[in-house]
């Protein structure tokens, strides 16, 4: 069977473009290609999970703290 890429992986890997609003450590915050709103961003973690629930607690909160700091920008 053959591997099927993630284009969130691949922009990560910085082989696909992608419009980075902010980074850290362990996550993307990048603009989403078909938003539904002006400003809509998506936040990616830097390393491939299939489910977000499938992250630790720590690094739920990160992600979450970056969301809500791009959206206080956004706003």
């Amino acid at each position: 069977m053959p591997e099927v890429k993630c284009v969130f992986c691949e922009i990560a890997a910085g082989k696909a473009p992608g419009h980075i609003v902010q980074e850290d450590d362990l996550f993307l915050t990048l603009l989403d290609i078909n938003p539904l709103s002006e400003g809509h961003c998506l936040v990616i973690p830097k390393r491939h999970v299939h489910w977000w629930h499938d992250l630790t607690r720590k690094v739920t909160d990160s992600l979450f703290r970056m969301a809500q700091e791009v959206a206080g920008k956004i706003m």
